[in-house]
């Protein structure tokens, strides 16, 4: 099904971001990474020991937004 999306996509030059709140398994982040699907990190899901994580955190292949 990732590759048909991917397909999708790229047929119709779209972009694909995939929602990412923190809950997803191990290791998918590198496999949509490396399919070229961008992330999403959202700020309230982005913390640690209570404190929200640095800009340098995240990733450069991810949009970031406070809602």
């Amino acid at each position: 099904m990732l590759r048909l999306l991917c397909l999708e996509a790229w047929r119709h030059r779209a972009v694909i971001l995939g929602e990412d709140l923190g809950t997803i398994p191990p290791g998918l982040r590198d496999v949509l990474a490396a399919r070229g699907i961008l992330g999403m990190r959202v700020l309230l899901f982005e913390q640690h020991d209570g404190h929200f994580q640095r800009a340098g955190h995240y990733s450069s292949q991810a949009l970031a937004t406070t809602t």
